[in-house]
């Protein structure tokens, strides 16, 4: 049975009475918090703290506002506000102070805005490329006008920035190129291709300072771009430009006599230098003994010398880091060239595989003197009652490829092959009539043949494979090889006959000198850059080596070839680093690292561990001082022979008997931009050596070497100053080194201390280029250095006749034990001048002519000394006797070459 409830009316209306009660007090709550926010006030105020217009609302409506004074801004304001809401004043008074108020009961509390969340960033990144050839611009500036966030284009020509989303306003700059700029509004990240337009003279190409405010990553003035242009502008041996030349006119930086003998840097020696190709190390660089190098200027996309501070990707030598890079080759259309020069020709061309995708160069260069040099060579030994004549001839080749595969993946092979060859024949044959001491008339012969030669040649190969892992990260995996051989000789022969008698002597003095190195690495480098513009490098590589040293000193005619022990060592080398580089502050730049490597040979392991640091401070957007601490290890060792003649050397590891040279080097520097024409840098130096290697005293030749040397250590500093005018129609550069260089050996001089073969104290170097007109041009350069240091060897033995000759056995002559390089060369001074005119046709050829003038004063220079025997009449009796002469090499010489290109 259902159960009814009666309806209660009563019930009903108080519900409906409690509802519109709690309705009422929600209404009556909501209109207590607004009503001080609505409530009219006014306020005036003039020039007064903020503080006092809060103090004015709380004293004349009283507002309950709470504030700290802390919190408000500082400064005078002024208001004026009548009969308004207290929230449009509040709004007002608050408005740009990074303040807010809320609503805390019945109290209004002004609290501290949040800070606002920057906009996001994202990153640019690209290649710097050539607008018309498509090549990547290495060290290119890249910034941002707005955000003043800038770097710089990395060896393959790679740049990644990290800029706030928004407009930008990206520039990029080059030396020799007009400057261009692109515009974006930046909502992603984004990959782009920068591409420059190069400058057709000289009078076009304006040295761009760094801005510091951009703070480009990567700026570090650690060496110097060897500047192409100048190279070609600049007086030039026969009209053969050459990069390395350019690099002896800057400071620092010396060499033998006519560049005989390398690049000398800060007090070490030429093998003391890491020298690459497209990143392949070359273990010799010369062409003609050193009067050019084997770096075909038309070739050079790049060079960069660094001689101090040096990051921690460059490991395995003392000295410097000459990075050359080679041209890629045009991608768009076919471009060629053809040069004639008084010693070489030589020839270039380029061109596209696949359009804008794959490109080739190819360039040659070979010697056509051969014949003339031997013609010349016979007059001029024939006019001095001699027979003979002296031969030289050289080639080189340089090709590379490169293939794009996608807008991350590009591959690169790189290849040079050159070869030098040079003797040297003089024979003469001379009566000599003596009456003996029983009076009876001796008519005698004497027949004298020297020769002499070097032969040496380089066989480079590199593949590179670029990947883009990201925006940030950059990869670049090689697989390289390099091969020198070298192979030199001298023959001294003398003989006496008398028919009569039935006399005949003889001395016979030959040697053969080899020396080979193979050099096969894989290496992998990668480069990441961090959202706040840091750049971390890091890699890891591979090598393994193969040394070939040795030689054998006979007084024979040479036997077989099968006679020479050329022990091959075999070394392996691992190696790692870790670099970054960034900013501490605006004005703060630094790069630091380590380089590790790990040398086995012979069951025996060298670990080193060596730590780079360097750092630019920007005292002002127009003075930068620098500093650097590094400390370097080689594990190869760069041997020279013990004779004063033409030099030879020889590569040879370190071993489970000799241990790797190791150095610290320090530097402080400055530069200062005077203006936009004047640059002014110099720099302080220190260098300190252990391990050093050299020959004993008295040791010919290479056999058995490691039996033969001493180990030692060296000391080297010195100070560096350069002013250059980087822009008008003179432009150029003074440069002037100040330096001392030492070694000290145990087994050497006493284990005294005695000057460096390359110690120069004093070395300065002018090089000028004048603009005539457009495309015409007129350069001079002249350099001084004091002379070097070489040890001259004293005469120990005299010959009597008949019968008396030294045998097979005999010395010639012998080193003073105490005069380790007691003698200086004279001081060395030469002038160059160059006229250079380019003009272009209408076909679009361009012609080039050089014209200049090597050595202008005729300036003697000696080459090296050398000894030659005589036989000398003393009352019957015949002495040989030694004499050092003097051996010039290049006396004044006109310079011409003509260049087509296409």
């Amino acid at each position: 049975m259902e159960r009814s409830w009666p309806k209660d009316d009563s019930l009903l209306g108080m519900n409906k009475i409690l509802l519109i009660i709690g309705l009422g007090c929600v209404c009556f709550t909501q209109l207590l918090a607004q009503e001080p926010l609505d409530q009219i006030v006014s306020l005036q105020l003039e020039q007064q703290p903020l503080a006092n217009a809060f103090y004015q609302l709380i004293d004349n409506y009283d507002v309950k506002l709470s504030f700290r004074n802390e919190l408000l801004p500082k400064g005078q304001y002024t208001f004026y506000f009548a009969q308004r809401p207290l929230r449009e004043v509040l709004d007002n008074l608050l408005k740009d102070s990074g303040l807010n108020y809320r609503i805390l009961g019945d109290q209004i509390v002004l609290v501290a805005l949040p800070p606002p969340i920057p906009p996001p960033d994202f990153f640019v990144s690209g290649f710097v490329k050539d607008k018309e050839t498509g090549e990547m611009l290495i060290g290119a500036n890249v910034y941002d006008r707005y955000s003043q966030r800038g770097t710089v284009s990395n060896e393959f020509g790679f740049f990644s920035i990290s800029l706030p989303a928004g407009k930008m306003l990206l520039r990029a700059s080059y030396l020799g190129y007009q400057t261009a700029e692109q515009t974006l509004d930046l909502t992603a990240n984004v990959t782009l291709s920068l591409e420059l337009k190069g400058s057709i003279t000289l009078s076009e190409v304006i040295v761009y300072a760094r801005d510091t405010s951009a703070n480009p990553i990567g700026g570090l003035a650690t060496g110097n771009l060897l500047g192409l242009r100048e190279t070609k502008l600049l007086p030039s041996l026969a009209g053969e430009p050459d990069i390395i030349r350019t690099a002896y006119l800057l400071p620092g930086v010396t060499t033998g006599a006519d560049g005989s003998e390398g690049l000398q840097i800060r007090g070490s020696d030429a093998g003391q230098n890491l020298v690459l190709l497209d990143g392949v190390p070359v273990y010799y660089v010369n062409h003609a003994i050193g009067l050019f190098s084997i770096f075909n200027s038309n070739a050079i996309l790049s060079a960069q010398l660094l001689r101090g501070g040096f990051p921690a990707r460059y490991g395995g030598r003392l000295a410097s880091i000459l990075d050359i890079r080679m041209k890629e080759g045009n991608q768009q259309t076919f471009h060629g060239s053809a040069e004639a020069g008084l010693l070489t020709t030589r020839f270039s061309l380029e061109g596209p595989v696949v359009n804008n995708r794959s490109s080739f160069f190819v360039s040659g260069r070979w010697s056509f003197i051969q014949g003339i040099l031997r013609a010349e060579s016979q007059k001029y030994k024939q006019a001095r009652g001699r027979n003979g004549a002296t031969e030289y001839r050289f080639f080189d080749i340089n090709a590379k490829f490169n293939y794009t595969f996608s807008e991350k993946d590009r591959v690169f092979l790189s290849l040079y092959n050159g070869k030098d060859r040079y003797d040297d024949l003089t024979t003469s044959t001379n009566p000599l009539s003596v009456i003996d001491r029983n009076g009876t008339l001796l008519n005698f012969v004497y027949d004298q043949s020297f020769g002499e030669g070097l032969n040496w040649g380089n066989t480079i190969g590199g593949l590179r494979w670029n990947h883009l892992f990201s925006d940030q990260l950059f990869a670049n995996f090689s697989l390289t090889y390099s091969r020198l051989d070298q192979e030199s000789y001298y023959n001294i022969q003398d003989f006496l006959i008398e028919p009569s008698i039935n006399f005949r002597d003889s001395v016979t003095i030959e040697g053969l000198f080899r020396s080979g190195i193979q050099d096969l690495g894989l290496k992998a480098d990668w480069q990441l850059i961090s959202s706040s513009q840091q750049v971390f490098r890091f890699g890891l590589g591979a090598n393994h080596r193969l040394f070939k040293p040795g030689a054998l000193i006979v007084a024979e005619p040479i036997p077989g070839e099968g006679a020479f022990q050329n022990n091959t060592i075999k070394t392996s080398e691992l190696t790692t680093y870790v670099e970054g580089q960034g900013w501490l502050s605006p004005k703060w730049e630094w790069n630091a690292g380590t380089h590790l490597s790990w040398w086995h040979v012979r069951s025996r392991g060298h670990l080193s561990v060596q730590p780079r640091i360097s750092t630019d401070y920007h005292l002002l957007p127009s003075l930068t001082f620098n500093a650097s601490f590094s400390r370097m290890v080689q594990n190869l060792h760069f041997l020279r022979n013990t004779t004063v003649n033409l030099p030879t050397e020889i590569w040879v590891p370190s071993t489970d008997q000799i241990r790797p040279a190791n150095a610290w080097l320090g530097t402080v520097g400055y530069r200062y931009e005077i203006n936009e024409t004047w640059r002014l840098q110099g720099d302080l130096y220190y260098k300190k050596m252990n391990h050093l290697l050299a020959f004993l005293e008295g040791v010919e030749g290479f056999k058995d070497w490691e039996k033969n040397v001493t180990a030692g250590q060296g000391e080297a500093y010195g100070s560096e100053l350069q002013l250059s005018k980087v822009q008008g129609r003179l432009t150029g550069w003074l440069s002037y080194t100040l330096a001392k260089s030492v070694r000290q050996f145990e087994e050497l001089n006493l284990a005294r201390i005695f000057p460096f073969r390359y110690d120069r104290r004093h070395n300065l170097q002018l090089a000028a280029v004048f603009q005539i007109k457009s495309g015409v041009y007129f350069s001079a350069n002249w350099g001084y250095s004091s002379g070097f240091a070489l040890t001259l060897p004293l005469v120990k033995f005299s010959s009597i006749v008949p019968g008396q000759l030294p045998g097979p056995d005999g010395i010639p002559f012998a080193i003073d034990p105490e005069a380790k390089n007691n003698i200086r060369m004279p001081a060395y001074h030469r002038l160059d001048v160059n006229f250079h005119r380019e003009w272009p046709t209408a076909n679009g050829y361009l012609h080039t002519l050089n014209l200049g003038v090597y050595n202008v004063y005729n300036r003697n220079n000696p080459l090296y000394y050398d000894i030659r025997s005589f036989l000398v009449n003393q009352e019957g009796v015949l002495s040989t006797q030694y004499s050092f002469v003097e051996v010039q090499l290049a006396p004044i010489l006109p310079t011409i070459s003509y260049q087509f290109r296409f």
